[in-house]
């Protein structure tokens, strides 16, 4: 952002309801869904953006080079958390094998509380910028989590429920 002049983001990625998949199913069917939603973010960014286990079911993207203002940069930033959110919230399908018969299928809905925070050149440390991302995350949770929250206007944007 400092060499281009354009403004990033960072989305804080938390699991809803990864806990009753580990509960359920063991922590092999948690593990295998760690990796389904790796590889679900990795086919929602670019690139050259960066996507990054945080830590248990928390992870981090990073979005590069959005726009040199900061609506074109949050529009950007906006239609990949909102495919993000929705490529999430798709049922997992996963193949268990310890304690049941082999190949066993299981499905697991997992939706994503998200914190989104804009950044530029001349903005707050990576520290900060992270820390921005997280707490907007936090608010997402706790607004009944399956959200999107911004860090920039401090609004929740919240996805219509659909029936299925």
């Amino acid at each position: 952002s400092a060499r281009s002049g354009r403004y990033g983001a960072v989305l804080f990625i938390d699991l809803d309801y990864f806990k009753a998949v580990n509960d359920a199913h063991g922590h092999e069917a948690g593990d295998g869904l760690l990796l389904a939603v790796a590889q679900r973010l990795q086919g929602c960014v670019r690139k050259t953006d960066t996507v990054a286990r945080h830590g248990g079911d928390e992870f981090v993207v990073v979005l590069r080079e959005l726009g040199q203002d900061p609506d074109t940069a949050r529009a950007a930033a906006g239609r990949v958390a909102e495919k993000i959110h929705e490529v999430l919230a798709q049922p997992y399908r996963l193949t268990l094998g310890h304690g049941r018969p082999a190949g066993t299928p299981v499905e697991h809905l997992c939706p994503a509380s998200m914190g989104v925070a804009l950044f530029s050149d001349h903005t707050d440390s990576a520290d900060a910028i992270l820390s921005h991302a997280d707490r907007a995350m936090y608010r997402a949770k706790a607004d009944g989590r399956n959200a999107i929250c911004w860090h920039v206007d401090e609004r929740c944007q919240t996805p219509p429920t659909t029936e299925r």
